[in-house]
């Protein structure tokens, strides 16, 4: 939906449509006092400088994008191996560089190469900028790969639990997830290093 502001103080104007309580419970200040008082607009209800605007905002972070293999994308159990490994990244981060929860999100994309689809796992830092997470991240994936590889093996669950995987932040994922799934990526990773990973920003 559309901001009503106006352009020349910058003020976030109550839509006209919206009756005094609405308007009132919504935060807006009475009429004629929402612009700044030097404002030629603020005497004049059908000022052209009032407009209708969708606002967006564009932030520059640091991203870390990992190839899947296609024969990995076309295995039954896909979204369960991916989403094991989103989790398990995220606990190594935790476990090597201290992150919390919500600091470091993952997807995974899907495009086009040749005519061909192909995935990516993609991480992602929240904070605009970038806390700088993610350039470590990269730099010493072969050993957080067996910093987290030696963490899960040393459980004893079936799957996944509490103690490895499982937190509450990512309960809505918690029946994907099989540590047992992802010990050969890791294994590869640990020996292979960055050869296959694709550092980019956005």
């Amino acid at each position: 939906m559309p901001f009503t502001v106006c352009l020349e103080c910058g003020a976030w104007i109550r839509p006209r449509t919206l009756t005094e309580e609405e308007a009132e419970r919504l935060g807006f200040r009475p009429t004629g006092t929402d612009h700044l008082y030097k404002c030629s607009a603020r005497a004049d209800v059908e000022s052209p400088f009032v407009q209708q605007v969708d606002l967006k905002v564009q932030l520059q972070g640091d991203v870390v994008e990992l190839e899947i293999p296609h024969d990995i994308t076309i295995r039954k159990d896909f979204d369960q191996w991916v989403e094991t490994l989103q989790q398990a990244f995220k606990l190594g981060l935790q476990l090597e560089l201290f992150t919390k929860p919500g600091e470091i999100e993952s997807f995974v994309a899907t495009y086009l190469r040749n005519g061909e689809q192909q995935k990516t796992l993609v991480l992602y830092d929240t904070m605009p900028g970038g806390t700088g997470y993610l350039q470590r991240f990269y730099e010493y994936l072969p050993h957080i790969a067996q910093r987290i590889h030696e963490y899960l093996e040393q459980e004893k669950c079936e799957t996944a639990y509490y103690s490895c995987l499982k937190e509450f932040w990512n309960q809505r994922v918690h029946a994907l997830l099989n540590r047992r799934l992802i010990s050969e990526v890791l294994e590869e990773l640990m020996s292979s290093g960055k050869d296959e990973v694709i550092e980019s920003e956005v």
